[in-house]
């Protein structure tokens, strides 16, 4: 269990490697809003799993209040995890459906004038 963990949390150390690389080649591809949640959002998760990892050794010897809090914080940052998913998922749908509308609103354009030539 513990190697898989630390493999969750390599792969998304990766993946913001990726991110971090991608932004500096390509500065335009993502929005800075898009570019910071990403990077937020793999960083939540590898604190969710760095938590799961260190927790039962850390807190397993505490209050019961203490391991409470401990695993609701781990639970509440999960979830800040996905809502912050969630509102790159939209985001990216959002901007998707905005260039397809422009692609069509453009070949529309270029066929009433090429009806209008022919």
């Amino acid at each position: 269990m513990n190697l898989l963990l630390l493999i969750g949390i390599a792969l998304l150390v990766v993946l913001q490697v990726i991110e971090v690389r991608r932004h500096l080649r390509e500065p335009g591809s993502l929005t800075i809003g898009q570019y910071r949640r990403r990077l937020l959002t793999a960083t939540m998760l590898e604190l969710v799993l760095l938590m799961w990892l260190v927790g039962e050794p850390l807190v397993g010897h505490q209050s019961p209040m203490t391991r409470l809090a401990y695993w609701t914080a781990a639970l509440l940052l999960a979830i800040a995890a996905a809502f912050s998913a969630l509102r790159e998922m939209t985001e990216v749908s959002r901007q998707y459906n905005r260039q397809r509308a422009e692609l069509f609103r453009g070949s529309d354009g270029e066929r009433a004038r090429g009806g209008g030539e022919g």
